[in-house]
């Protein structure tokens, strides 16, 4: 008779990057209140107050909303796939088709993070000094490959809910995390429909949603990782 080989490396790996996830969160959730209202983005913004804020608070705005997005974004690839290898025998094909949309999602979410590290102050720089075509170029669009976030808000929020409903079904999370992904979802969502339709007070509801919710949630679900084997 064949023994199956467990694997500990998937979900073990899993744990470690869902721990940095909500340590990221958590970083992100102490440092919103100190950001600039200005700051606050919908479509292109207002280049004048948006820019204006970038020069005046460089290291809290790059540094820290561009680094810890950076961990955000690459340690969630781990997650992702970790967290889908657990519920992927209930639905495989939805489950492996939105965890790779949600990979995709944290993979441009990251690489916007390093472009800003090293260009957004320069682009700020040279909206504030250049003449009225330049501005008008610069303030049209903004420094990212997924404009208004359909793929790192939407796309991981939809992996979310198909993960969260899966769990429900198999188990294989306790009820309590699951209903809590539930509502991480939801909150990612949320925010992205801030995005979606141009409205503030939508962006700051999903924010807060997602902030207090994706603080727990990773960091509940980084123990389940832990003590978890799969199948090859």
């Amino acid at each position: 008779m064949t023994t199956i080989p467990r694997d500990t490396t998937i979900p073990k790996l899993g744990a470690v990057c869902a721990a940095l996830m909500g340590l990221a969160y958590l970083g992100l959730a102490v440092c919103a209140p100190f950001f600039p209202d200005n700051f606050k983005v919908v479509g292109t913004g207002d280049p004048s107050k948006y820019y204006t804020a970038l020069i005046n608070h460089p290291l809290m705005i790059l540094f820290v909303v561009d680094g810890l997005t950076i961990v955000m974004g690459l340690a969630g690839i781990g997650a992702v796939q970790a967290l889908s290898k657990l519920v992927d025998h209930v639905n495989p094909g939805l489950v492996r088709y939105t965890a790779f949309l949600a990979q995709f999602g944290l993979a441009l979410k990251a690489l916007d993070s390093f472009r800003g590290l090293a260009l957004a102050q320069l682009r700020a720089q040279a909206w504030l000094d250049g003449d009225a075509s330049t501005r008008a170029a610069i303030g049209a669009t903004r420094l990212t490959l997924d404009y208004y976030a359909w793929f790192f808000l939407g796309a991981v929020g939809l992996w979310l809910l198909v993960v969260s409903v899966a769990s429900l079904r198999s188990g294989v999370l306790p009820r309590g995390r699951s209903w809590l992904g539930l509502a991480h979802a939801l909150g990612s969502l949320l925010m992205g429909a801030g995005f979606w339709v141009h409205s503030v007070p939508v962006l700051d509801a999903g924010t807060y949603a997602l902030g207090v919710t994706g603080v727990i949630w990773w960091l509940a679900v980084a123990p389940v990782l832990y003590r978890r084997e799969v199948t090859p």
